[in-house]
């Protein structure tokens, strides 16, 4: 039935789920509203042209529910090889959109579409298409949680488990459940030939005592997940982790493709807590024998990712906020700046962090290059500010896409951004934001930092190149994203010719003294890392990029990174800089990148010193840290006790001073880090 169906009842009908939209020339949102059992479906389109086309001839626009839900982390996001196939088309439901919406939202009414149950359409991708195409996910209200199980040998690629917890109605009318959906994308990566198979798989639940990570093999995995301590099927009643009995083979692809994914949705899945001693693996079983465990990964919690760039800089104070739940849901941002003083303009997230200002008056928010763009956007071809969607700017243009600063003394506001990435190879997590001045000069920067700890790792060259490579990344979370930041590399041995195009990998051992040989240069470094044995057929690894890490070799940062420029001369040095996001590089756990090596190569060396050029090994670098405990105090006013202690994180983090001081009599006043150490002269001396 179509819109012109009505409601059975007459309860209340509460939005349960939304979509929100800033892509492709489109915006506006999209409520499904519904009252619970025998209610029909309230849908309510809001929708406009973004940009130069806000006022123009109604067009109609096709809509429907697809396949699978969209990473906002691409820019290919709406293709439909990136969505699957059409699984409620909404036109032949409900009837086509109409935008620009004249006479305001458009209204439908149906019983055709489930918003909870089995055919929920719920965690899966909106698309509308028509003159121009945009498209998001429809997420529901209460918010949702997002476990991953990611792979690494044989097979490659993530499941992830989405789930969301309804409520509708008061009182006696009220009803609520839980859903869940199952996305997966997984394929061979240590095959040289891999076929496409069916596989059995299962979630299995490990024993309370057992608090071992990162084994060799799944063998340690003997009882499948069931909270009724069901072992195997007794008929149609089987185990709720025996993910066959329920929805069918998994299906493992030859290659990350269209046909590597595929979306299952339940009512029943309820996972127990999963931040105590018992872990639940997600397990595949081989083709051949059915009981062997093929392939295992751990299921984690995606937990959300917030970073904050804190200003306290001529005048202005405060910060920018980040959040971003998972890869499926959009960023919020949050602004809270006080002393603009009507003289800030635009707002930008820039390609590298700022280093504090070594001297008073230093500009060193020019350090940060332009704003980051890893689409290309071309900035002349953007609407006017505020008006656009929010592809059509420069992914760092955060005033470009909702509105300039001008004219404000201060500003509170929180927004949605479509296009800002804290997850995947085009995060923002670690850059530089800048606020310009009205008239378009940078005024005062700030980095956007993690708020959770982080370890970090750098590697320094000396010969025949001078540079150092920053790697950081989630403490004691290997499978987190790891951010790399080459601060410089400018050669060393006399050439001043700047060249570029050079790869670069992780090996397997730290160097010897031969990363200054003429012949046989860094052979000690070894062997490219790969330990989980991924293929390097031709065919195969044709597949490894920043998108498909497990496709890669760990150790190819060329693959997932692309490659790096070394400056000729001090001054040109800033081309040499740039700042990465890898998410198959671990500085933690068992396959920590920590004590192997970076090895530089150049394709054009002459043929005795072979083609690696530059090498040297990967070590922790550790937080700074000054304290004060010893203090001299004019005598006959007490006993001064305490400390005074400074903690900076990395020299691109603000430094924390903590204060702790006791015996100060009332009669203290300022107190200031001075140029030169007080040196107690030893009596006797002169």
């Amino acid at each position: 039935m179509g819109r012109s169906a009505q409601p059975a009842t007459t309860t209340t009908s509460s939005v349960l789920l939304y979509t929100t939209l800033s892509w492709g020339g489109l915006r506006g949102n999209i409520t499904f509203s519904w009252g619970g059992a025998g209610t029909n479906v309230t849908v309510e389109a809001a929708l406009e042209v973004a940009g130069a086309d806000l006022i123009g001839e109604p067009e109609e626009y096709d809509w429907a529910v697809h396949d699978w839900p969209i990473r906002y982390d691409s820019d290919k996001r709406c293709d439909t090889s990136d969505l699957g196939s059409k699984k409620w088309d909404l036109s032949r439901l409900l009837g086509k959109l109409v935008v620009p919406q004249v006479e305001g939202p458009q209204l439908f009414e149906t019983d055709q579409l489930s918003l909870v149950g089995d055919d929920s359409i719920w965690g899966r991708a909106m698309r509308i298409a028509g003159k121009k195409t945009t498209c998001a996910n429809l997420q529901g209200v209460g918010g949702e949680r997002t476990y991953e199980a990611r792979f690494s040998t044989p097979v490659g690629g993530s499941v992830w488990v989405r789930t969301w917890t309804w409520d509708v109605g008061k009182g006696n009318a009220s009803s609520k459940g839980m859903q869940n959906t199952i996305f997966t994308d997984v394929f061979h990566t240590s095959a040289d030939d891999p076929a496409t198979g069916d596989h059995s798989w299962a979630f299995f639940i490990t024993d309370i005592l057992d608090e071992k990570d990162n084994r060799p093999t799944c063998n340690f995995l003997s009882r499948m997940y069931d909270p009724a301590g069901r072992e195997k099927c007794d008929g149609e009643d089987c185990p709720l982790g025996d993910l066959t009995a329920v929805h069918g083979p998994l299906r493992v692809s030859s290659s990350r493709s269209r046909f590597s994914r595929k979306l299952y949705a339940s009512t029943n899945l309820v996972l127990p807590d999963l931040t105590g001693p018992r872990k639940i693996y997600l397990a595949i079983m081989g083709t051949l024998h059915p009981d062997n465990l093929w392939a295992c990964a751990n299921l984690r919690p995606v937990t959300p990712k917030s970073v904050r760039a804190v200003f306290n800089a001529q005048g202005v104070t405060g910060y920018v906020m980040l959040r971003q739940e998972s890869i499926f849901t959009t960023t919020d941002v949050t602004l809270s700046l006080m002393g603009l003083a009507g003289e800030a303009g635009g707002f930008h997230v820039h390609e590298l962090p700022a280093l504090p200002p070594r001297y008073p008056g230093q500009q060193h928010c020019g350090a940060t290059k332009g704003h980051y763009n890893p689409y290309k956007v071309d900035p002349a071809t953007s609407p006017e500010p505020g008006l656009g969607a929010h592809d059509q700017y420069e992914l760092g243009d955060l005033s470009g896409k909702h509105g300039m600063l001008l004219g404000l003394p201060d500003t509170h506001a929180t927004v949605t951004d479509h296009n800002l990435p804290l997850f995947g190879p085009r995060s923002v997590v670690g850059r530089g934001l800048v606020i310009h001045k009205a008239e378009g000069a940078r005024w005062v920067c700030a980095n956007l930092r993690p708020m959770t700890p982080q370890i970090r790792a750098a590697v320094t060259f000396r010969y025949p190149l001078v540079g150092e490579i920053v790697f950081e990344q989630e403490a004691d979370e290997p499978l987190s994203d790891t951010s790399v930041l080459v601060t410089y590399l400018v050669y060393s041995d006399g050439s001043r010719n700047t060249t570029g195009d050079h790869r670069w990998y992780v090996h397997r051992d730290p160097p010897g003294r031969d990363f200054y040989n003429w012949t046989m240069r860094c052979v000690s470094a070894g062997a490219r890392f790969n330990p989980y044995k991924v293929s390097t057929e031709e065919k195969q690894y044709r597949g490894c990029s920043a998108d498909s890490p497990s496709k890669c070799e760990l150790g190819d940062l060329s693959g997932r990174l692309g490659f790096l420029r070394v400056s000729g001369t001090v001054k040109g040095a800033p081309e040499s800089q740039k700042m990465m996001t890898d998410a198959n590089l671990p500085l933690s756990g068992p396959r920590s990148i920590l004590g192997h090596s970076i090895v530089i190569f150049d394709d054009f060396a002459p043929k005795h010193r072979g083609d690696r050029m530059a090498c040297m090994s990967i070590h922790r670098i550790f937080r700074h840290k000054g304290v004060v405990t010893k203090w001299s105090a004019t005598r006959g006013v007490g006993e001064l006790e305490g400390k005074v202690e400074f903690i900076q994180e990395s020299e691109y983090d603000l430094t924390n001073t903590e204060v702790e001081l006791r015996g100060l009599e009332g009669i203290a006043g300022g107190y200031h880090v001075h140029m030169f150490i007080r040196v107690k002269v030893p009596q006797g001396w002169a």
